[in-house]
């Protein structure tokens, strides 16, 4: 479907700014796809740690890992470390978290709310969203998946679950919008969402409409970028370098 440039760029300042982009894109994930999950638990993050206990605690649990998936998610875990060093789950310490909450009852986790809490009108509060949380239906896998799949607007997920390939493997570039100028970038988002190519009246104005959108989710670009634009041709998307670097990319 597309025709693969070959990229040429300076090995030093890509291994400079390789885990500063990985970075920037495991943020924009914490920030985009953490708060949806807490309204799909029915919880803020200013909830006490009982009602997020008591919510965990019912919700169903992921099937057990198979072997092959365990030694993914192993290496995975182990790269988004690099990046995070808080982030300490594991597949193991993950079913460990899950036994260590355990299924605390409604009554269970009354008593602990009003044993901790010292203010009768916070108690009320809070005895009041736990009342509320019993009566709802656990939450669910799908419930868990269909927020992944559905946290935040269209293009939003595209730039960052697109925004570096990491680990990068031979189409590394093409791969990672942030070696696409914001013209490039914007081009080949449209075409992702509509499944035609952009119009040209969008074409001056969607850039900055991107810029603005990256910039406010916190990815970092690369510097200088590599693909200057993205044409399609002859049933297929061609990919037009820059010839020399030029400062921001576009």
């Amino acid at each position: 479907m597309h025709s693969d440039p070959t990229i040429q760029y300076d090995a030093a300042k890509l291994a400079r700014q390789w885990p500063i982009i990985a970075k920037s894109r495991l943020d924009a994930l914490k920030k985009v796809f953490g708060h949806p999950r807490a309204e799909v638990l029915g919880l803020s993050k200013d909830d006490p740690p009982e009602l997020w206990q008591f919510v965990i605690g019912r919700s169903e649990r992921r099937p057990e890992f198979t072997k092959v998936e365990k030694e993914k998610a192993k290496a995975i875990a182990e790269r988004v470390r690099q990046l995070d060093p808080e982030f300490t789950v594991t597949p193991e310490t993950d079913k460990e978290f899950r036994d260590y909450l355990g299924t605390p009852t409604l009554r269970e986790t009354a008593q602990r709310l009003a044993y901790r809490l010292q203010d009768d009108n916070e108690l009320a509060k809070h005895l009041a969203k736990l009342l509320a949380l019993y009566k709802r239906k656990p939450v669910t896998q799908k419930d868990d998946d269909q927020n992944a799949i559905h946290a935040g607007d269209a293009t939003s997920r595209l730039l960052i679950w697109n925004w570096i390939q990491d680990p990068p493997r031979e189409n590394w570039a093409i791969a990672s919008f942030c070696f696409f100028s914001d013209r490039a970038m914007a081009k080949m988002i449209y075409y992702l969402r509509k499944k035609q190519w952009m119009p040209a009246e969008l074409q001056n104005k969607e850039p900055e409409r991107i810029r603005k959108l990256y910039g406010s989710l916190g990815l970092t670009p690369a510097r200088p970028r590599a693909i200057k634009d993205v044409e399609f041709r002859a049933g297929k998307i061609h990919f037009v370098l820059f010839k020399t670097a030029t400062p921001k990319g576009r």
